[in-house]
């Protein structure tokens, strides 16, 4: 994991709990929390596998590894269920919470 990946991932993840923490504070529902996690998930797994799409390898200690069409195509089908899940949770609530 090179600088740049790890500052991204520090940044998405200080963005959801900063977000998480404003949405608790202003009287959200975790049901809103939950929905919009889930789809900014999806999204963000679809991407990459567009981007694996374009470059299948990624780098590790500077030796190059291949990225096979099963992972990119589990990146897709995961983000779409992962998507389709928030899209569920926003419209319709979780099922047995009021």
């Amino acid at each position: 994991m090179n600088r740049k990946t790890s500052l991204l991932s520090a940044a998405l993840c200080l963005f959801a709990l900063v977000g998480g923490l404003v949405m608790a504070i202003r009287g959200a529902s975790p049901t809103l929390f939950i929905g919009l996690l889930c789809f900014g998930c999806g999204i963000a797994l679809i991407l990459m596998g567009f981007e694996y799409k374009k470059k299948p390898y990624y780098v590790q200690d500077g030796i190059e590894i291949p990225v096979g069409p099963a992972m990119v195509m589990s990146l897709f089908a995961l983000g779409a269920l992962l998507g389709a899940g928030g899209f569920y949770v926003l419209f319709f609530g979780l099922p047995g919470v009021a």
